[in-house]
């Protein structure tokens, strides 16, 4: 289709077959936020098979706030995760970010979905990408967000897990040294000390096999003097 020497008025998608390689011109308008879909663009010599063309490209003189998509059929949005990476670890009072790239080559990102586990958990329509996350609980969860255009492709994030570490706290009470740490569903501790920081040789204390949610307390009787002690709790 030649419209590079008369006007040409688009007001609703579908004026123009899918099929159809258009010659721009100067006189075009489309209005009513028409998407008009096309194979190809001819733009003075320069044809174009991909992207999303409005009054405010640079390449076209248009008037209106339509918009010509390329190619013929949407193409879907991709998306990659760029926060938390696979398999980070984090404090149970660290906050998460989830935060995602999404694009869209051939027209908008319309929304984006958040889950947490299987469960949706935020929603954006608009840019940045992300949701902040606070008291996941203790384990390991996974990440995975849905990705909308505006003609209504859709995407799913490749899933990310994460692992919220337990925190190890420590009291002093006539028997001795208390520690105590909240122990996530199925899920195996080792409790480890040193007496030296700097060269951070860990030995295993003791071992706690995996089992409900729940609090485990460890007393350590520490005859005096004793030597400095340091100690964690690790899971796998």
């Amino acid at each position: 289709m030649d419209a590079s020497l008369g006007a040409l008025v688009l007001t609703s998608p579908g004026n123009i077959s899918p099929t159809a390689n258009l010659k721009w011109g100067h006189d075009s308008i489309i209005t009513n936020r028409a998407k008009i879909r096309l194979a190809s663009l001819n733009v003075s010599g320069t044809v174009y098979t991909q992207g999303v063309f409005t009054a405010t490209n640079v390449q076209l003189i248009m008037q209106g706030d339509g918009s010509i998509r390329i190619p013929s059929t949407n193409l879907s949005p991709t998306v990659l995760v760029t926060a938390p990476t696979n398999g980070a670890a984090v404090r149970d009072d660290d906050v998460v970010r989830f935060q995602l790239q999404p694009t869209d080559v051939d027209g908008f990102i319309e929304r984006v979905e958040f889950f947490l586990d299987g469960t949706k958990v935020g929603g954006k329509t608009n840019a940045p990408f992300s949701l902040l996350l606070t008291n996941v609980g203790v384990g390991t969860h996974w990440l995975q967000a849905t990705v909308f255009d505006d003609d209504g492709g859709g995407v799913i994030s490749t899933p990310v897990s994460f692992h919220v570490r337990t925190r190890l706290n420590s009291t002093i009470s006539p028997d001795g040294l208390v520690l105590e740490f909240l122990a996530a569903e199925n899920t195996s501790y080792t409790l480890q000390m040193t007496h030296d920081l700097i060269t951070a040789s860990w030995s295993n204390v003791l071992s706690f096999a995996s089992g409900s949610a729940r609090i485990i307390r460890y007393t350590n009787n520490l005859p005096a003097p004793s030597a400095t002690s340091f100690y964690r709790v690790i899971s796998p």
